[in-house]
């Protein structure tokens, strides 16, 4: 599954024309990305990716915290493969790390539009059951 994240991450850049980019993927439990949210967003909640850009592209670095045990709930509930749930939020989280924002409707749309193109590549369902990762 690793290697599959891996490729999300290199589709995402790849399709965004960074071909420079140093990227951490780590993968946390409720309780940990709770914490993180918390502390760096205010938000007391779990969430499903927290993206960290530390220099912008073209020699893009950053880190992307992936919420694993989200994924698995949402991917049950929802009656959704796991491995697409959580490749989306890492997909979700690169755009993040590029400069994407979904905080209104016009750029959740365009944003949702690039998701599409890598997930579709990659043979992921589309859509997920969720209404934003």
């Amino acid at each position: 599954e690793i290697d599959r994240m891996r490729m999300a991450v290199e589709w995402t850049l790849r399709n965004e024309g960074i071909t420079e980019a140093e990227i951490d993927l780590v993968l946390v439990d409720d309780e940990e990305i709770q914490g993180l949210n918390q502390q760096w967003l205010k938000h007391d909640y779990p969430t499903d990716v927290l993206s960290f850009t530390y220099n912008s592209p073209p020699n893009l670095e950053g880190e992307l915290i992936v919420g694993a045990e989200r994924a698995l709930r949402v991917s049950e509930e929802k009656q959704t493969s796991a491995q697409d749930e959580l490749i989306w939020y890492v997909v979700h989280g690169t755009l993040h790390l590029i400069g994407y924002e979904d905080g209104n409707p016009t750029q959740r749309e365009t944003m949702r539009a690039r998701e599409e193109l890598v997930l579709r590549a990659l043979g992921c369902d589309w859509p997920l059951e969720q209404e934003t990762p």
